[in-house]
């Protein structure tokens, strides 16, 4: 007895997932961290999200996570996070990580049984590491280079004027034939 609005968030919420509303129907979509884990998810990483979704954010239950840094030694990582979850305000574990992350250049996924962080270049960098199996044919460049950008999941910038620099046969009509090779 419940409007699938209602029941949504219920059926995916513990699957790591959110939905949206748009013009062409509800679009389900993984949320931040489960796209940065960049493998399948284990039953146990979506239970350490769901546990940050859920549980309001106190000192003591910040304590209780167990996080690792993947950050240079050059920074007092814990300190700063400290001092970024103390600014943060109020809400959820994962959104007080996502806030006091995303202010550092950071970001955040559970990982077995704890939170990483890492830079968000890191993370930029180990997406760039999928691997993938590809086929284009008389494809314009540009058009390829944004393919795998999507599906890397990272954003690509061309320069303006970039594909004029090249001979108009190579920026018009690429082919190219990609086997279990990383996106990079």
């Amino acid at each position: 007895n419940a409007s699938v609005r209602e029941a949504l968030p219920e059926i995916l919420g513990p699957l790591g997932m959110t939905f949206e509303v748009r013009e062409s129907g509800v679009v389900v979509l993984a949320t931040k961290p489960l796209r940065r884990i960049n493998r399948r998810a284990t039953w146990d990483e979506l239970k350490l999200l769901q546990k940050c979704r859920e549980t309001p954010y106190s000192p003591e239950s910040f304590a209780a996570l167990r996080i690792q840094y993947r950050i240079t030694k050059k920074v007092d990582a814990p300190g700063l996070m400290r001092h970024q979850v103390e600014q943060a305000g109020r809400g959820t574990l994962a959104q007080i990580l996502e806030t006091a992350t995303g202010s550092l250049g950071w970001v955040w996924f559970p990982d077995e049984d704890r939170i990483v962080i890492r830079t968000a270049e890191a993370q930029i960098a180990n997406q760039l590491s999928r691997r993938v199996t590809l086929r284009y044919e008389k494809v314009p460049l540009s058009r390829i280079l944004l393919a795998l950008a999507d599906k890397a999941e990272v954003p690509l910038l061309l320069e303006p004027g970039i594909m004029v620099k090249l001979p108009r046969a190579t920026a018009q009509s690429f082919t190219m034939l990609i086997e279990n090779t990383s996106i990079q």
